[in-house]
């Protein structure tokens, strides 16, 4: 008899911990809704949105291959430039070579 007992206490503990457990969901839910209903919910900024992005990539696992392209990509931009810098210094002194002879010839008649 014991034992039945204590199997009915059983079966009335688990029924009364689903029961809290579903009305703790009901509870739950109806708070939910009733924050959706009544709260304002303020437009996200652009520093909101940065700050958000900002913290995942800090605590990501693809922060370091993520460094490491960025100081490629700005290795090779400075190279890029340097040419660039290079090429339009040429051209210029080209130019003038080319300009110079002309503009006297011009000058003497």
């Amino acid at each position: 008899m014991k034992n039945s007992e204590n199997a009915c206490h059983y079966v009335n503990m688990s029924c009364h911990v689903a029961c809290v457990q579903r009305g703790t969901l009901r509870v739950g839910s109806v708070i939910m809704q009733e924050v959706h209903d009544y709260a304002s919910v303020a437009p996200a900024s652009d520093e909101m949105l940065f700050s958000e992005i900002y913290h995942s990539l800090i605590h990501s696992q693809s922060l370091e291959t993520l460094l490491s392209l960025d100081d490629t990509y700005g290795a090779d931009m400075h190279k890029l430039l340097d040419e660039r810098d290079s090429n339009i210094s040429s051209i210029e002194k080209r130019s003038a070579s080319c300009l110079r002879p002309h503009t006297f010839q011009h000058f003497q008649h």
